[in-house]
């Protein structure tokens, strides 16, 4: 079965490139996805609020993300078979006229397939920014609203792409330039909506997908040849991500993580406040300043406990801060500490029991509705000197995180290896396997004589000679016509003259007729071997242990083969007579050929059994108008009519 470049290959070849490009493609495909967590599952998040405004806005955001995706795609394999056609039409252009014609309409051509699939390409993006538009207007952080409106600015770029690819020459690199812009923006927003202090942990994982499949679409464009590959990996990235936004949700600004594997539930007391230096300040906990996590650098809020990316504790240093003028938590007066003794809850589960402390001041966190509201007045909950209150707080885990640096590293150093390795076989292919295909599956031409390897198509010159060729050189055939064959011999290559070279079947018929050395010593010319061939083929007759030709030595003048002019004295050559002898039976036959004065083709005339009493070779031969006279050494006489 021949496969285009891969050239005719059996039953075995195909199972065995269909297996490697199961692994070449699917797996790698599968295994890069795994990586970047898009097959994670996610708990429920208790820190999602209400969703019933946040889903429908993105399921529209998503709805167009896939509609001009999809048409993308159609639209590349429009472009792809219009592109083919153009090509056709300018190579049929008679007349630089034509050919210029010819290309400005292929050029502006806007009534075509692609066309249409531009079309709802746009649609896609303007559902895309609309929604954006919504989608950026009800959340609590301001950072996070801008880089959504930023996602708005890269589908106008999309849009803009779209209409400068129809303007003639210049258009293609344009809209090149602008979809390149359109993914290096997408890139930058989402690299900050993956740590959005507003979205919930799914919403954030859909984020960091999203910022992948970003990047794997400027490796495409970067990229044209494997670009198809890597576009493949951010379709696939880009619809989950979206699809893990859309089942997402937003959480209060400043909200604590809590950890995901805790044992027991938690009993929590808000804190109380502190001083009335502090019930003066009018700073929220939403302006606090901000820190950076030392242990995955992630900038955080500084009244955080954990880093939310890591989880690794953000002050470990101290449980409360101690200073009156630190930024990221009110000043707290520590109060003499009662004893701490062992009780028992209702559960039987053994608790510390941990005293609470007077003149606190924190913002009073309360959530009513599903709403979490945070308000900066303080709320004094104790008198000056009361007894300590006493909470029941059961020990914790330490928070644990589903995506780890460690994994974001691991995954993005296993995608570039594979991204070299993937470019690695392209000059393994143009250079090694492609020219190695085509020696393969190149058909097999053999010397019959000794013939000259020319590194031209110019015959009766020496310049142009490379080597010469022995009897029986294999010849790696790219090309053959009437009078030149590109061939290969080696690493050396060349052209031989057509018709002095012979397929393998009948090189190995003309190869197992030789009885012995001498014979093919004494039928030496190229014409005269062509003639015995055509006598074997003609009688279906084979060699070997069948028929075969035996002669004395060259130079003897009686022998089985015999040079003269019989049919036509006026002939350019002489014609040829051999005897030819079945191994098994010993019965003989005596063949006479002419020749061709243009073409050197042989032309059989006549051939002739011997009879059991007739054992001589040639001894001469003479010849009139009607007649063969040919005597033997045994004395006998034959007489053949022309």
């Amino acid at each position: 079965m021949n496969f285009l470049f891969l050239g005719n290959l059996g039953q075995g070849e195909i199972i065995i490139i269909a297996v490697i490009g199961i692994i070449v493609l699917i797996l790698p495909v599968l295994l890069i996805l795994l990586i970047c967590g898009a097959f994670t599952s996610f708990p429920p998040d208790p820190q999602t609020l209400d969703t019933s405004k946040w889903k429908p806005i993105v399921i529209q955001i998503r709805n167009g993300v896939i509609l001009y995706l999809i048409a993308g795609i159609i639209g590349t394999l429009f472009e792809l078979f219009d592109t083919i056609q153009d090509f056709q039409s300018l190579f049929s252009a008679s007349s630089p006229e034509e050919f210029f014609k010819t290309w400005m309409s292929n050029s502006v051509d806007i009534l075509s397939g692609a066309t249409l699939a531009n079309l709802f390409r746009i649609i896609g993006f303007i559902l895309y920014y609309t929604g954006l538009g919504e989608f950026s207007t009800f959340h609590q952080d301001n950072t996070t609203n801008y880089k959504i409106t930023r996602l708005q600015s890269a589908a106008i770029c999309g849009i803009v792409a779209i209409v400068l690819d129809y303007i003639p020459v210049i258009g293609g690199l344009a809209s090149w330039i602008m979809t390149l812009v359109m993914y290096f923006i997408m890139t930058s927003a989402f690299s900050y909506l993956r740590y959005s202090p507003v979205f919930n942990t799914k919403a954030k994982a859909g984020g960091r997908l999203l910022r992948t499949a970003n990047v794997m679409y400027i490796i495409g464009m970067l990229l044209p040849c494997i670009g198809s590959f890597f576009n493949l990996l951010g379709f696939f990235m880009t619809i989950i991500g979206w699809g893990r936004i859309a089942n997402g949700g937003p959480i209060a600004p400043g909200y604590v993580p809590q950890p995901q594997n805790q044992t027991q539930p938690v009993t929590y007391l808000p804190p109380t406040p502190v001083s009335s230096l502090h019930q003066e300040d009018s700073e929220t906990i939403l302006d606090q300043h901000w820190m950076f996590c030392t242990k995955c650098g992630t900038k955080c809020k500084d009244y955080l406990k954990f880093c939310p990316r890591c989880g690794f504790a953000l002050h470990p240093e101290r449980e409360e801060p101690s200073s009156e003028d630190s930024s990221y938590a009110p000043p707290v007066r520590q109060p003499e500490q009662p004893e701490c003794n062992l009780v028992k809850n209702d559960l039987g589960i053994v608790d510390k029991i941990i005293p609470e402390t007077d003149n606190l001041s924190r913002p009073l966190v309360t959530k009513t509705g599903g709403v979490i509201h945070v308000e900066n007045t303080v709320h004094p909950t104790v008198e000056s000197h009361p007894k300590p209150s006493l909470v029941i707080v059961e020990e914790q885990k330490k928070p644990s995180l589903a995506f780890s640096v460690k994994d974001n590293k691991l995954g993005m150093w296993a995608l570039i290896a594979f991204a070299v390795l993937l470019i690695a076989t392209i000059p393994a292919y143009l250079f090694w396997y492609k020219p190695y295909a085509i020696d393969r599956d190149a058909p097999r031409y053999y010397t019959f004589t000794n013939l000259n390897l020319r590194s031209s198509k110019i015959a009766d010159v020496k310049h142009n000679l490379l080597e010469l060729l022995p009897y029986g050189t294999e010849l790696i055939t790219y090309s053959i016509d009437t009078d030149w064959a590109s061939v290969k011999v080696g690493k050396q290559k060349g052209y031989v003259a057509s018709h002095l070279i012979l397929p393998i079947a009948d090189f190995e018929l003309l190869n197992s007729v030789w009885g012995n050395t001498d014979a093919k010593e004494c039928i030496g010319t190229a014409k005269y071997r062509l003639a015995i061939l055509d006598y074997y083929k003609r009688f279906q007759m084979s060699g070997g242990r069948e028929w075969q030709i035996y002669t004395r030595k060259k130079d003897d003048r009686v022998n089985t083969v015999y040079y003269k002019k019989l049919c036509n004295r006026n002939s350019k050559f002489a014609d040829f007579t051999f005897i030819v002898r079945n191994n098994r039976t010993n019965e003989r036959e005596l063949v006479i050929y002419s020749f061709d004065d243009e073409t050197e083709k042989p032309i059989f005339r006549k051939a002739r059994r011997f009879f059991q009493n007739e054992t001589g070779n040639i001894k001469s031969i003479t010849s009139t108008a009607s007649w063969i006279d040919i005597l033997l050494t045994d004395g006998g006489w034959i007489q053949i009519e022309i």
